[in-house]
C-alpha cells in the first residue's frame, strides 16, 4: 500500500530527526559535566 510506505517514510525521517537533535544535546551535556 502507498500509504503504508508514506508513513514509513515519515517514520524513518523523524527519528533521523530526533537523533539530529538530541544527539548534540547529550554530546554537549558530556562535554560540560
Amino acid at each position: 500500500m502507498l500509504l503504508h510506505q508514506i508513513i514509513y517514510y515519515i517514520i524513518v525521517a523523524l527519528r533521523c530527526c530526533i537523533k539530529i537533535i538530541i544527539a548534540p544535546k547529550y554530546f554537549y551535556d558530556e562535554v560540560i559535566l
